[in-house]
């Protein structure tokens, strides 16, 4: 925990990673700390909220929300060696 030195105030530049590539940037600031022995819990707010990246967090957030009740696992389909979802569909 002495490695990584944070207080209240301070801002933390935070990539939300979607995928194993596409993220989105975010920045926050720190509110507070809690130590407790070998864990530190770390509570921030959003510090742009206008920003591109905190929109697009929240059109994130309302996917999800709107699709919980409707996706479903497809164990049929598999990805392909480059990444493209294939569909296999019978009528």
């Amino acid at each position: 925990l002495e490695d990584f030195v944070i207080r209240p105030g301070d801002s933390i530049d935070l990539k939300f990673y979607i995928n194993q590539s596409l993220y989105l940037p975010l920045t926050l600031q720190v509110a507070r700390i809690q130590e407790d022995h070998l864990k530190r819990k770390i509570g921030a707010e959003f510090q742009d909220q206008a920003s591109a990246g905190y929109q697009a967090f929240l059109s994130f957030l309302k996917l999800i929300d709107t699709i919980q009740d409707v996706a479903q696992i497809d164990s049929v389909s598999w990805v392909s060696p480059g990444g493209f979802v294939l569909f296999f569909c019978s009528r």
